[in-house]
Protein backbone atom coordinates (compact mmCIF):
# COMPACT_ATOMS: atom_id res chain seq x y z
CA UNK A 1 0.00 0.00 0.00
CA UNK A 2 1.06 3.39 -0.79
CA UNK A 3 1.69 5.12 2.81
CA UNK A 4 2.58 8.64 1.76
CA UNK A 5 0.49 11.58 3.53
CA UNK A 6 1.05 13.64 0.95
CA UNK A 7 -2.06 11.76 -0.41
CA UNK A 8 -5.37 11.57 0.86
CA UNK A 9 -6.59 8.75 -0.74
CA UNK A 10 -3.75 5.56 -1.02
CA UNK A 11 -3.22 4.62 -4.01
CA UNK A 12 -1.58 1.05 -4.40
CA UNK A 13 -0.52 -1.02 -7.31
CA UNK A 14 -2.69 -3.88 -8.68
CA UNK A 15 0.30 -6.28 -8.04
CA UNK A 16 3.69 -7.00 -6.05
CA UNK A 17 6.25 -8.53 -7.71
CA UNK A 18 9.66 -9.45 -6.27
CA UNK A 19 11.96 -12.42 -6.42
CA UNK A 20 12.74 -14.76 -3.46
CA UNK A 21 15.14 -17.55 -3.24
CA UNK A 22 14.88 -19.38 0.24
CA UNK A 23 17.92 -21.09 1.38
CA UNK A 24 15.71 -23.88 2.42
CA UNK A 25 11.56 -24.77 3.87
CA UNK A 26 10.32 -21.27 4.99
CA UNK A 27 7.26 -19.85 5.84
CA UNK A 28 6.93 -15.99 3.92
CA UNK A 29 4.03 -13.64 5.98
CA UNK A 30 2.02 -11.03 3.40
CA UNK A 31 0.24 -8.50 5.39
CA UNK A 32 -1.60 -5.62 3.60
CA UNK A 33 -3.56 -2.58 5.26
CA UNK A 34 -5.54 0.18 3.67
CA UNK A 35 -6.27 4.04 4.53
CA UNK A 36 -8.19 3.03 7.44
CA UNK A 37 -5.76 0.86 9.28
CA UNK A 38 -7.64 -2.47 8.04
CA UNK A 39 -5.09 -5.22 7.68
CA UNK A 40 -4.93 -8.25 5.92
CA UNK A 41 -2.61 -10.85 6.18
CA UNK A 42 -1.92 -14.32 4.70
CA UNK A 43 0.89 -17.27 4.79
CA UNK A 44 2.83 -18.23 2.15
CA UNK A 45 5.01 -21.72 2.42
CA UNK A 46 8.32 -21.66 0.08
CA UNK A 47 10.81 -23.91 -0.62
CA UNK A 48 13.72 -23.24 -2.39
CA UNK A 49 13.40 -25.10 -6.39
CA UNK A 50 16.20 -27.67 -6.35
CA UNK A 51 16.38 -30.19 -9.30
CA UNK A 52 15.68 -33.44 -8.23
CA UNK A 53 14.65 -37.07 -8.88
CA UNK A 54 13.71 -39.73 -7.03
CA UNK A 55 15.01 -43.76 -7.01
CA UNK A 56 13.68 -46.63 -5.34
CA UNK A 57 15.36 -50.09 -4.84
CA UNK A 58 13.40 -52.64 -3.30
CA UNK A 59 15.19 -55.62 -1.35
CA UNK A 60 14.17 -58.08 1.02
CA UNK A 61 14.35 -56.75 4.61
CA UNK A 62 13.58 -52.88 2.92
CA UNK A 63 12.44 -50.26 0.29
CA UNK A 64 15.37 -47.70 0.24
CA UNK A 65 13.76 -44.25 -0.71
CA UNK A 66 15.98 -41.81 -2.05
CA UNK A 67 15.50 -38.37 -3.55
CA UNK A 68 19.16 -36.71 -5.19
CA UNK A 69 19.85 -32.85 -5.88
CA UNK A 70 22.15 -31.53 -8.68
CA UNK A 71 23.56 -29.36 -5.60
CA UNK A 72 23.01 -28.83 -1.62
CA UNK A 73 19.65 -29.12 -0.66
CA UNK A 74 17.31 -31.46 1.83
CA UNK A 75 13.52 -32.17 2.23
CA UNK A 76 11.87 -33.29 5.16
CA UNK A 77 9.47 -35.74 4.50
CA UNK A 78 6.37 -38.08 6.40
CA UNK A 79 5.45 -41.25 4.16
CA UNK A 80 1.64 -42.79 4.29
CA UNK A 81 0.07 -45.47 3.00
CA UNK A 82 -2.75 -46.08 -0.26
CA UNK A 83 -5.25 -46.10 3.16
CA UNK A 84 -3.90 -43.07 4.71
CA UNK A 85 -1.67 -44.71 6.95
CA UNK A 86 1.52 -43.39 8.70
CA UNK A 87 4.41 -45.19 7.48
CA UNK A 88 7.39 -45.37 9.72
CA UNK A 89 10.94 -44.52 8.67
CA UNK A 90 13.46 -47.34 9.72
CA UNK A 91 16.57 -44.88 8.95
CA UNK A 92 16.87 -41.58 7.11
CA UNK A 93 20.51 -40.46 6.05
CA UNK A 94 21.47 -36.74 5.13
CA UNK A 95 24.02 -36.12 2.77
CA UNK A 96 25.31 -33.26 0.50
CA UNK A 97 23.36 -34.19 -2.04
CA UNK A 98 20.55 -36.27 -1.40
CA UNK A 99 18.39 -37.84 1.42
CA UNK A 100 17.59 -41.38 2.10
CA UNK A 101 14.70 -43.00 3.70
CA UNK A 102 14.25 -46.64 4.80
CA UNK A 103 10.55 -48.29 5.03
CA UNK A 104 9.99 -52.43 6.12
CA UNK A 105 8.27 -53.57 2.55
CA UNK A 106 5.31 -54.28 4.68
CA UNK A 107 4.27 -51.08 4.89
CA UNK A 108 4.31 -50.44 0.98
CA UNK A 109 1.50 -52.95 -0.07
CA UNK A 110 -0.86 -50.40 -0.49
CA UNK A 111 1.32 -47.97 -2.08
CA UNK A 112 3.62 -45.37 -0.44
CA UNK A 113 2.72 -41.43 -0.67
CA UNK A 114 4.58 -38.70 0.54
CA UNK A 115 4.02 -35.36 2.20
CA UNK A 116 6.72 -32.72 2.32
CA UNK A 117 7.22 -30.05 5.61
CA UNK A 118 6.21 -27.58 3.66
CA UNK A 119 2.87 -28.52 2.35
CA UNK A 120 3.43 -29.71 -1.33
CA UNK A 121 0.56 -32.29 -2.43
CA UNK A 122 1.10 -35.28 -1.54
CA UNK A 123 3.03 -37.29 -3.91
CA UNK A 124 3.19 -41.37 -4.84
CA UNK A 125 6.60 -42.57 -4.54
CA UNK A 126 4.77 -46.22 -5.21
CA UNK A 127 1.57 -46.41 -6.55
CA UNK A 128 -1.22 -48.63 -5.45
CA UNK A 129 -1.32 -52.29 -6.57
CA UNK A 130 -3.90 -53.49 -9.02
CA UNK A 131 -4.57 -50.58 -10.68
CA UNK A 132 -5.91 -51.22 -14.19
CA UNK A 133 -3.84 -51.70 -17.82
CA UNK A 134 -2.41 -48.29 -18.99
CA UNK A 135 -3.28 -47.52 -22.54
CA UNK A 136 -0.81 -44.36 -22.77
CA UNK A 137 -0.66 -41.39 -25.01
CA UNK A 138 1.92 -38.68 -24.71
CA UNK A 139 3.09 -35.33 -25.87
CA UNK A 140 5.89 -32.95 -25.57
CA UNK A 141 5.54 -29.28 -25.07
CA UNK A 142 8.43 -26.51 -24.65
CA UNK A 143 9.18 -24.80 -21.91
CA UNK A 144 11.98 -23.11 -20.83
CA UNK A 145 15.53 -24.73 -22.71
CA UNK A 146 13.88 -27.85 -22.48
CA UNK A 147 10.63 -29.66 -23.00
CA UNK A 148 8.31 -31.15 -20.25
CA UNK A 149 6.41 -34.71 -21.32
CA UNK A 150 2.51 -34.79 -20.56
CA UNK A 151 1.02 -38.67 -20.00
CA UNK A 152 -2.53 -39.36 -20.00
CA UNK A 153 -4.29 -42.80 -19.58
CA UNK A 154 -7.60 -43.58 -21.00
CA UNK A 155 -9.13 -44.24 -17.27
CA UNK A 156 -7.97 -42.92 -13.67
CA UNK A 157 -4.14 -43.70 -13.24
CA UNK A 158 -1.99 -43.16 -10.16
CA UNK A 159 1.48 -42.26 -11.82
CA UNK A 160 4.90 -43.32 -10.15
CA UNK A 161 6.81 -40.52 -9.49
CA UNK A 162 10.18 -41.38 -11.04
CA UNK A 163 10.63 -42.18 -14.71
CA UNK A 164 13.44 -42.86 -17.20
CA UNK A 165 13.72 -41.33 -20.66
CA UNK A 166 16.27 -44.13 -22.63
CA UNK A 167 17.94 -43.19 -25.39
CA UNK A 168 21.63 -43.96 -27.77
CA UNK A 169 23.78 -42.16 -25.03
CA UNK A 170 21.97 -43.66 -21.90
CA UNK A 171 18.61 -42.76 -19.72
CA UNK A 172 17.23 -39.81 -18.43
CA UNK A 173 16.35 -39.90 -14.89
CA UNK A 174 13.64 -37.64 -13.92
CA UNK A 175 10.61 -36.63 -11.53
CA UNK A 176 6.35 -37.20 -12.56
CA UNK A 177 4.07 -34.79 -10.89
CA UNK A 178 0.15 -35.92 -11.28
CA UNK A 179 -1.77 -33.52 -12.89
CA UNK A 180 -5.24 -34.79 -12.77
CA UNK A 181 -6.72 -38.31 -12.25
CA UNK A 182 -5.70 -39.06 -15.74
CA UNK A 183 -2.58 -37.57 -16.20
CA UNK A 184 0.72 -36.42 -15.21
CA UNK A 185 3.87 -33.92 -16.66
CA UNK A 186 7.71 -34.88 -16.43
CA UNK A 187 9.95 -31.92 -15.16
CA UNK A 188 11.97 -30.34 -17.59
CA UNK A 189 13.66 -32.69 -20.04
CA UNK A 190 17.06 -31.56 -22.16
CA UNK A 191 16.04 -31.18 -25.68
CA UNK A 192 18.93 -33.74 -26.82
CA UNK A 193 17.35 -35.95 -24.26
CA UNK A 194 13.41 -35.74 -25.66
CA UNK A 195 14.64 -35.60 -29.47
CA UNK A 196 16.51 -38.99 -29.18
CA UNK A 197 14.33 -41.05 -26.59
CA UNK A 198 13.74 -44.40 -27.71
CA UNK A 199 11.63 -45.79 -24.70
CA UNK A 200 10.08 -44.54 -21.64
CA UNK A 201 10.03 -46.48 -18.37
CA UNK A 202 7.87 -45.58 -15.66
CA UNK A 203 8.72 -46.87 -11.80
CA UNK A 204 11.18 -49.35 -10.80
CA UNK A 205 10.98 -52.93 -10.73
CA UNK A 206 9.57 -54.97 -9.91
CA UNK A 207 6.55 -52.66 -10.68
CA UNK A 208 8.04 -50.57 -13.72
CA UNK A 209 6.72 -50.37 -17.28
CA UNK A 210 7.85 -49.77 -20.34
CA UNK A 211 6.69 -47.66 -24.04
CA UNK A 212 8.19 -47.13 -27.10
CA UNK A 213 8.33 -43.46 -27.96
CA UNK A 214 9.39 -41.89 -31.58
CA UNK A 215 12.57 -40.49 -31.69
CA UNK A 216 13.71 -37.87 -34.16
CA UNK A 217 16.68 -37.45 -36.83
CA UNK A 218 19.51 -35.50 -35.81
CA UNK A 219 20.71 -33.08 -38.55
CA UNK A 220 24.25 -31.96 -37.13
CA UNK A 221 25.22 -28.02 -38.66
CA UNK A 222 26.53 -28.20 -42.49
CA UNK A 223 24.60 -31.69 -43.14
CA UNK A 224 21.42 -32.98 -45.43
CA UNK A 225 19.72 -35.76 -45.37
CA UNK A 226 17.21 -37.41 -47.87
CA UNK A 227 13.77 -39.32 -46.50
CA UNK A 228 11.57 -41.05 -49.00
CA UNK A 229 7.94 -41.25 -47.68
CA UNK A 230 6.99 -44.10 -49.51
CA UNK A 231 2.67 -43.75 -48.76
CA UNK A 232 2.54 -40.17 -50.29
CA UNK A 233 5.09 -41.23 -53.39
CA UNK A 234 6.91 -37.67 -51.39
CA UNK A 235 10.40 -37.45 -50.78
CA UNK A 236 11.79 -34.93 -48.11
CA UNK A 237 15.40 -33.42 -48.42
CA UNK A 238 15.83 -30.92 -45.29
CA UNK A 239 19.62 -29.43 -44.84
CA UNK A 240 20.85 -28.05 -41.89
CA UNK A 241 22.78 -24.32 -42.87
CA UNK A 242 23.24 -23.07 -39.33
CA UNK A 243 25.90 -23.90 -36.50
CA UNK A 244 23.75 -25.66 -34.48
CA UNK A 245 22.22 -29.09 -34.42
CA UNK A 246 18.52 -29.93 -35.42
CA UNK A 247 15.88 -32.32 -35.56
CA UNK A 248 13.30 -33.89 -37.87
CA UNK A 249 10.67 -36.23 -37.46
CA UNK A 250 8.29 -37.31 -39.82
CA UNK A 251 4.59 -38.81 -39.88
CA UNK A 252 1.65 -40.16 -41.88
CA UNK A 253 -1.71 -38.97 -40.93
CA UNK A 254 -4.95 -39.56 -42.84
CA UNK A 255 -7.54 -36.83 -43.56
CA UNK A 256 -11.21 -36.10 -45.15
CA UNK A 257 -11.36 -34.15 -48.33
CA UNK A 258 -14.58 -34.45 -49.74
CA UNK A 259 -15.76 -37.67 -49.81
CA UNK A 260 -12.25 -39.06 -50.08
CA UNK A 261 -9.66 -40.13 -47.49
CA UNK A 262 -6.36 -38.44 -48.61
CA UNK A 263 -2.74 -39.74 -46.85
CA UNK A 264 -0.83 -36.93 -45.68
CA UNK A 265 2.84 -36.70 -43.71
CA UNK A 266 3.42 -34.29 -41.15
CA UNK A 267 6.94 -32.61 -40.64
CA UNK A 268 8.27 -31.42 -36.86
CA UNK A 269 11.41 -29.32 -37.08
CA UNK A 270 12.92 -28.71 -33.69
CA UNK A 271 15.36 -25.77 -33.90
CA UNK A 272 18.04 -24.71 -31.83
CA UNK A 273 19.43 -21.07 -31.33
CA UNK A 274 22.10 -21.35 -34.15
CA UNK A 275 20.26 -23.79 -36.70
CA UNK A 276 18.16 -23.30 -39.66
CA UNK A 277 16.32 -25.19 -41.51
CA UNK A 278 16.07 -25.68 -45.30
CA UNK A 279 13.82 -28.52 -46.85
CA UNK A 280 11.65 -29.31 -50.12
CA UNK A 281 9.22 -31.36 -50.34
CA UNK A 282 9.24 -33.33 -54.43
CA UNK A 283 6.47 -35.57 -55.52
CA UNK A 284 7.60 -38.20 -58.25
CA UNK A 285 6.14 -37.74 -61.79
CA UNK A 286 5.10 -41.21 -61.85
CA UNK A 287 1.95 -40.90 -59.47
CA UNK A 288 0.92 -37.42 -60.42
CA UNK A 289 -1.01 -35.36 -63.60
CA UNK A 290 -1.62 -31.54 -63.77
CA UNK A 291 -4.27 -32.07 -61.39
CA UNK A 292 -2.34 -32.75 -58.45
CA UNK A 293 -1.43 -30.14 -55.52
CA UNK A 294 0.25 -29.72 -52.46
CA UNK A 295 -2.46 -28.62 -49.40
CA UNK A 296 -2.38 -28.34 -45.94
CA UNK A 297 -5.32 -28.35 -43.71
CA UNK A 298 -6.74 -25.31 -42.32
CA UNK A 299 -9.74 -24.46 -39.94
CA UNK A 300 -13.66 -25.53 -40.34
CA UNK A 301 -12.40 -28.48 -42.55
CA UNK A 302 -10.92 -26.12 -45.12
CA UNK A 303 -8.12 -26.87 -47.47
CA UNK A 304 -5.39 -24.56 -48.93
CA UNK A 305 -3.77 -24.92 -51.89
CA UNK A 306 0.00 -24.16 -51.88
CA UNK A 307 1.36 -25.16 -54.91
CA UNK A 308 0.33 -27.25 -57.74
CA UNK A 309 2.16 -28.64 -60.73
CA UNK A 310 4.36 -26.36 -62.73
CA UNK A 311 4.98 -26.37 -66.39
CA UNK A 312 7.58 -29.21 -66.38
CA UNK A 313 5.48 -31.10 -64.82
CA UNK A 314 6.98 -31.09 -61.72
CA UNK A 315 5.45 -30.80 -58.23
CA UNK A 316 7.15 -29.59 -55.43
CA UNK A 317 7.35 -27.07 -52.34
CA UNK A 318 10.35 -25.36 -50.22
CA UNK A 319 10.09 -25.23 -46.75
CA UNK A 320 11.04 -23.40 -43.33
CA UNK A 321 10.35 -25.40 -40.26
CA UNK A 322 7.15 -27.33 -39.43
CA UNK A 323 3.77 -28.34 -40.89
CA UNK A 324 1.32 -30.83 -42.34
CA UNK A 325 0.84 -31.67 -45.86
CA UNK A 326 -0.85 -33.82 -48.42
CA UNK A 327 -0.51 -34.56 -51.48
CA UNK A 328 -3.61 -35.36 -53.95
CA UNK A 329 -5.78 -35.24 -57.07
CA UNK A 330 -8.60 -32.28 -57.17
CA UNK A 331 -10.25 -32.14 -60.47
CA UNK A 332 -13.74 -31.30 -58.68
CA UNK A 333 -14.88 -28.26 -59.77
CA UNK A 334 -16.92 -25.54 -57.55
CA UNK A 335 -21.09 -25.44 -57.64
CA UNK A 336 -22.96 -22.34 -57.77
CA UNK A 337 -27.23 -22.96 -56.98
CA UNK A 338 -29.52 -20.30 -56.75
CA UNK A 339 -30.72 -20.60 -53.70
CA UNK A 340 -34.20 -18.60 -54.51
CA UNK A 341 -37.40 -20.18 -55.17
CA UNK A 342 -39.43 -17.03 -57.92
CA UNK A 343 -37.86 -17.02 -61.21
CA UNK A 344 -40.06 -13.32 -61.49
CA UNK A 345 -38.63 -10.50 -59.77
CA UNK A 346 -39.50 -7.27 -59.04
CA UNK A 347 -37.00 -4.32 -59.47
CA UNK A 348 -34.89 -4.13 -56.44
CA UNK A 349 -35.37 -7.28 -55.46
CA UNK A 350 -32.43 -9.58 -54.52
CA UNK A 351 -31.57 -12.61 -55.76
CA UNK A 352 -28.83 -14.94 -53.77
CA UNK A 353 -26.65 -17.67 -54.77
CA UNK A 354 -24.24 -19.89 -52.51
CA UNK A 355 -20.71 -21.34 -53.68
CA UNK A 356 -19.48 -24.20 -52.51
CA UNK A 357 -15.69 -26.38 -53.17
CA UNK A 358 -14.88 -29.48 -52.09
CA UNK A 359 -12.00 -27.56 -50.77
CA UNK A 360 -13.83 -25.48 -48.35
CA UNK A 361 -12.87 -22.50 -49.55
CA UNK A 362 -14.17 -20.15 -52.65
CA UNK A 363 -11.54 -17.59 -53.73
CA UNK A 364 -11.80 -14.07 -53.72
CA UNK A 365 -14.27 -13.01 -56.44
CA UNK A 366 -12.36 -10.47 -58.07
CA UNK A 367 -9.49 -13.07 -59.15
CA UNK A 368 -11.78 -15.90 -59.93
CA UNK A 369 -14.70 -15.38 -61.51
CA UNK A 370 -16.39 -13.60 -64.77
CA UNK A 371 -19.80 -12.52 -64.56
CA UNK A 372 -22.19 -10.69 -67.02
CA UNK A 373 -26.33 -9.74 -67.20
CA UNK A 374 -27.72 -9.67 -70.34
CA UNK A 375 -23.96 -10.53 -72.07
CA UNK A 376 -22.58 -7.01 -70.54
CA UNK A 377 -19.87 -7.24 -67.91
CA UNK A 378 -21.50 -7.42 -64.52
CA UNK A 379 -20.10 -6.83 -60.92
CA UNK A 380 -22.43 -9.02 -57.97
CA UNK A 381 -21.79 -8.38 -54.25
CA UNK A 382 -20.24 -10.92 -52.35
CA UNK A 383 -20.33 -12.27 -49.01
CA UNK A 384 -17.18 -14.31 -48.08
CA UNK A 385 -18.16 -15.68 -44.75
CA UNK A 386 -21.20 -17.37 -46.30
CA UNK A 387 -20.16 -17.56 -49.53
CA UNK A 388 -22.95 -15.94 -51.09
CA UNK A 389 -23.39 -14.28 -54.36
CA UNK A 390 -25.89 -11.39 -54.70
CA UNK A 391 -27.16 -8.49 -56.17
CA UNK A 392 -30.43 -6.39 -56.47
CA UNK A 393 -32.53 -6.27 -59.71
CA UNK A 394 -31.49 -2.94 -61.27
CA UNK A 395 -34.67 -0.39 -60.89
CA UNK A 396 -33.60 0.76 -64.57
CA UNK A 397 -34.18 -2.85 -66.00
CA UNK A 398 -36.96 -3.38 -68.72
CA UNK A 399 -39.45 -5.71 -68.19
CA UNK A 400 -38.78 -9.54 -69.43
CA UNK A 401 -36.79 -12.52 -69.22
CA UNK A 402 -33.18 -12.03 -68.16
CA UNK A 403 -29.92 -13.79 -67.66
CA UNK A 404 -27.24 -13.93 -65.27
CA UNK A 405 -24.42 -15.58 -66.18
CA UNK A 406 -20.89 -16.55 -63.88
CA UNK A 407 -18.10 -18.52 -64.85
CA UNK A 408 -16.19 -19.59 -61.13
CA UNK A 409 -13.16 -20.71 -60.76
CA UNK A 410 -11.42 -22.73 -57.56
CA UNK A 411 -7.82 -22.74 -56.15
CA UNK A 412 -7.13 -25.78 -58.26
CA UNK A 413 -8.12 -24.00 -61.43
CA UNK A 414 -11.40 -25.86 -61.63
CA UNK A 415 -14.00 -23.97 -63.50
CA UNK A 416 -17.65 -23.89 -63.28
CA UNK A 417 -20.19 -22.16 -65.98
CA UNK A 418 -23.24 -21.12 -64.26
CA UNK A 419 -26.45 -19.11 -65.57
CA UNK A 420 -29.61 -18.44 -64.00
CA UNK A 421 -32.84 -16.82 -66.07
CA UNK A 422 -35.52 -14.64 -64.08
CA UNK A 423 -38.18 -12.66 -65.63
CA UNK A 424 -38.93 -8.78 -64.70
CA UNK A 425 -42.34 -7.73 -63.94
CA UNK A 426 -44.17 -4.84 -65.43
Amino acid sequence: YNNEDTLRIPSSPPTLHGTINPSGPSNLKLTITDFNRNQTSRSLPLRKRIPAHWNIEHSQSSIAITRSYTHDGYDRIQFYSGSNTFIPVEQTLYRLNSTQWYIHPESARQGVRALSAVGDEIKWIIPPPDQDSLVLNYQWIGKEAGFIMRLENETPYIYPITYIVNGPNGGHTGELVQTTPYSAESDIIPLAVMARGESLTLGKAPSSNQFQLNPMQPLSPGDSCSMSLKQTGVTLQAANTGKGDLYIQCDTLNAEFGDATVVGNSLRVINTEQSQFNGQLIVSKSSIDATYGIFKPGKRKTWKRLTGVDSTGNLQLDIDGSGVFYVFKDATPPEIQFTGSRGSMRRGERLVFSLSDNSGIVRPLEKFHRATLDGQPFFPDYNPLRHELSFHVPKRMGAGQHIFAITIRDQSGNETGFSHAFTVKR
